[in-house]
């Protein structure tokens, strides 16, 4: 369950303005629990294997500990509201991420990231929501994490302050498939370029959406191809095109699909839109949560001259993908869906 945090906790800052910080998630015992925490500090989008190290590696020390394992993420990510015009595409829109990280038993902070947040030392930083609230026992970052103002903050300030205040610190080094650095932006990189097994190796998972299924245009059915249009909301995902996917509810297993995720421009559409066409299903899911995972990259988003040209594409995806599918079934079968 989700909690709302509609006040801060004051910084008794030693700069000239007094400064607020917000938790706005979290269970209610996240800031006056009596027992101490270890935690992670992270943007985690994506939660991909490096991350996923990392929340192994603090559930481990907590449960030695005997402290709360808590992750504090931000929203909105640094790199959104530091460029806010050119922003990195998100890879897990912040409900799914939350969720992510519950499935690992962990709990979350949630830090709203405005000016005020972006002002705060390093030193506050750590001192006042570490030390003060959370009662920090043990912290773990990546070797890339950097906090406070102006980047100011990283390992060896943090080493340096645990060793002030009480804590113990433990950074882990780039986690590596191969010879490359696994990252958010190795995931974007694979996704934008349509190769989703190499996202999913990176990920340690097939990279999926997650959404509502609404009415549309109804455009497929009259094209024979009914589509299960899902809303995104205001998320703008690394990837465009039509795949070979998988579909399910909390009342549909698993199924078998070919998905759009684009703006249709042969009919002038405007939204990024995900429509999915459930192979060899008939039933209505309107209003359901669904969640879509990517397989295949099938080709890019096209405009077409005509709707009657659009429609005999959309049947060619639909042969390739039954074929692709029956090539790649056994081992789908096999492979992780979820964290």
């Amino acid at each position: 369950m989700s909690f709302i945090y509609p006040s801060g906790f004051q910084l008794n800052s030693s700069s000239k303005h007094q400064v607020h910080m917000h938790i706005i998630h979290g269970r209610p015992p996240l800031l006056d629990n009596p027992r101490v925490h270890a935690v992670t500090i992270g943007t985690f989008d994506g939660l991909h294997l490096g991350h996923q190290q990392i929340f192994t590696r603090l559930k481990q020390r907590a449960e030695e500990l005997n402290a709360i394992p808590v992750a504090l993420t931000f929203e909105p990510m640094p790199a959104e509201f530091f460029t806010p015009y050119h922003p990195p595409s998100r890879l897990t829109p912040l409900q799914e991420k939350l969720a992510l990280i519950k499935s690992w038993g962990i709990d979350t902070g949630l830090l709203r990231f405005d000016q005020a947040f972006a002002q705060i030392s390093a030193d506050d930083f750590i001192h006042h929501l570490l030390c003060e609230k959370l009662q920090a026992r043990y912290v773990i970052i990546g070797d890339d994490f950097r906090y406070g103002r102006n980047r100011e903050g990283g390992p060896e300030h943090l080493h340096r302050l645990g060793a002030k205040w009480g804590f113990s610190v433990e950074h882990m080094p780039t986690y590596r498939l191969g010879d490359e650095r696994i990252s958010s932006s190795a995931v974007r990189q694979a996704l934008s370029g349509g190769n989703m097994d190499k996202a999913a190796s990176l990920l340690g998972r097939y990279y999926s959406l997650c959404g509502r299924i609404r009415h549309g245009l109804h455009l497929g059915m009259k094209m024979g191809f009914p589509t299960a249009n899902i809303a995104l909301q205001n998320h703008k995902p690394p990837i465009k095109g039509v795949f070979v996917v998988q579909i399910r509810t909390r009342e549909l297993a698993w199924h078998w699909g070919v998905a759009n995720i684009g703006k249709r421009p042969t009919v002038h559409g405007h939204d990024l839109v995900l429509e999915v066409h459930l192979l060899d299903f008939s039933s209505s899911l309107y209003g359901a949560k669904a969640q879509v995972r990517f397989l295949h990259s099938i080709r890019p988003e096209l405009r077409f001259d005509s709707i009657e040209d659009l429609r005999l594409q959309i049947a060619q995806d639909i042969n390739y993908s039954r074929a692709w599918i029956d090539q790649h079934r056994n081992r789908l079968n096999h492979e992780p869906t979820a964290i």
